[in-house]
């Protein structure tokens, strides 16, 4: 059995899925997530994220919560380039799912050894262009991030978008780029700023609307011509996905500190270690052990080919 106890953060947001969807999803980021963690582990890593659930009831707890949060990784207040890359150097293990159904879009778990926290996981989907992907991982985060109390002005699902967006595009920045009060905001300006902080112009727009930039009636006209123009579902100049890089540098690590064998590795990541390699790093490793592990595997082989010649 696992030592470690995985807590789905608002598995709720599955509903649209089968039972039997639901189960089969959660059991394999379940495997994924154990793996990391036990390479981890072997390796003697402890995960840089700190999991203290921040109370959030209205609008500005959450600017705060994301404040605080880019104070704490040292983000200042530039857009973040690659938001995959910052979550995954803070220990948070992020999963791309290829195969995932339509309705699933993120979700967001915390690992438990023994009680004690040891990792975060935040999964999404990866057919999303590279601002939906963004805006999901963000998304994601707020469900790690965020407690909201029963009687809050916002539930949780508007906090942990609202927080997604204050995290991508801080209001100081924002006033910055597009000033504190506007009128008119033309498209070729949005679709630069939406390659500038990473969003799409719809989120662009509606933090511009939170952070009273925008005057309501002008949010409204501004939203009928995104949905005229088909914009929600596919926005033109879409940005490019990131991609998880973090579990494949953690196991050629691990295969170089001999914390796993070449073999577990290309188990883990097809093809990660090269086959004229496997045999030379893993006769390395296996002389490394102690004389009493090594015993122990010799044992166990001699057992399973005995099995076999039976």
């Amino acid at each position: 059995s696992s030592p470690f106890d995985l807590e789905f953060i608002a598995y709720r947001k599955l509903s649209g899925l089968s039972k039997g969807k639901q189960e089969e999803l959660q059991a394999q980021l379940s495997e994924e997530l154990i793996k990391r963690l036990e390479v981890q582990r072997r390796l003697g890593l402890h995960c840089e994220f700190k999991f203290v659930p921040h109370s959030v009831k209205r609008q500005e707890d959450v600017e705060r919560a994301a404040e605080t949060l880019r104070e704490e990784w040292q983000l200042g207040q530039e857009p973040i380039e690659n938001l995959i890359d910052v979550l995954e150097r803070k220990g948070v293990h992020v999963l791309a799912l290829d195969a995932a159904p339509e309705k699933f879009h993120g979700l967001s778990a915390v690992a438990r050894s023994h009680g004690d926290f040891c990792g975060a996981m935040i999964a999404y989907r990866t057919l999303d262009a590279g601002e939906r992907q963004r805006s999901t991982v963000a998304h994601e985060l707020g469900h790690l991030k965020l407690s909201v109390p029963e009687h809050a002005e916002m539930d949780e699902e508007k906090a942990v978008q609202a927080f997604a967006s204050a995290f991508l595009m801080p209001r100081q920045l924002m006033y910055e780029a597009l000033g504190r009060k506007r009128s008119n905001i033309h498209l070729t300006e949005l679709l630069q700023w939406k390659a500038f902080f990473g969003c799409s112009m719809q989120a662009i727009i509606y933090r511009a609307r939170t952070l009273d930039i925008i005057s309501d009636p002008y949010f409204r006209d501004w939203m009928i011509g995104i949905s005229r123009e088909g914009w929600r579902k596919k926005e033109p100049r879409a940005l490019p996905a990131e991609q998880p890089t973090y579990w494949a540098q953690l196991v050629q690590r691990a295969v170089a500190e001999r914390a796993i064998t070449a073999e577990t590795a290309n188990q883990y990541l097809p093809g990660i270690v090269p086959e004229s390699e496997v045999n030379t790093l893993d006769r390395r490793a296996f002389l490394s052990l102690p004389p009493e592990e090594r015993r122990k595997l010799l044992s166990q082989q001699a057992a399973q080919v005995s099995d076999l010649y039976e």
